[in-house]
């Protein structure tokens, strides 16, 4: 796992604060700073495991103190926050991540790992090598759609938005969600017409 992790250029997004089989919770090292929603991310584990962005939340570190408006004698958001250097103190940023993925040699298999990742363990932006490689299948889709989130066709789309400005066969990806989407909305000819839509506007 040392190798891996000198190999990895990028500092870690964050660190995972909670973990199941199915999905993580990762706290983020710089307020504000996470990968997109629907975005591809990476824990250098053994096997290395990869997530999808799922919801990003920006909340109190302290959840029984209430936040209050500061801004009412600042001119922007940039002066709030220099005139109260102690807020990104009280504050954290915090994502979740559906696990979709393991590497195994140089591939990487769209499917649930068999343990969970470690707490503590560093997130890592995916490289377009990495993104490369995943959009080799689609079972991704199947995975989020059975992952009962009630906002998955906002996060499918967002996810192929994202990686589709990396990958190289962007409309042979698009084509391939497009076809694990009819395969597994069967008979929900109304969800079916609305994603195909929109994911022919992805851009």
């Amino acid at each position: 796992m040392t190798s891996e992790i000198n190999k990895q250029s990028s500092k870690p997004l964050g660190e995972v604060i909670q973990s199941t089989s199915y999905e993580i919770t990762v706290e983020s090292h710089i307020l504000y700073k996470t990968p997109p929603l629907g975005g591809i991310i990476k824990i250098l584990s053994e096997p290395e495991i990869f997530g999808l962005v799922t919801s990003i939340k920006n909340s109190p570190f302290d959840n029984t103190r209430q936040v209050v408006a500061r801004g009412h004698e600042e001119l922007n958001e940039e002066t709030l926050y220099t005139s109260n250097p102690q807020i990104e103190k009280l504050l954290v940023t915090n994502f979740s991540c559906l696990l979709v993925g393991t590497k195994s040699t140089n591939k990487i298999i769209q499917n649930v790992p068999s343990t969970p990742p470690k707490i503590h363990a560093f997130v890592y932006e995916c490289t377009s090598d990495d993104l490369q490689k995943f959009t080799d299948s689609t079972n991704f889709v199947n995975l989020l759609i059975h992952s009962e989130n009630n906002n998955f066709q906002e996060i499918l789309l967002h996810c192929v938005k994202h990686v589709s400005k990396t990958i190289d066969n962007q409309e042979d990806f698009i084509m391939r969600v497009g076809k694990a989407i009819i395969s597994l909305h069967q008979g929900n000819l109304s969800t079916i017409t609305s994603l195909l839509e929109r994911l022919g506007n992805v851009s």
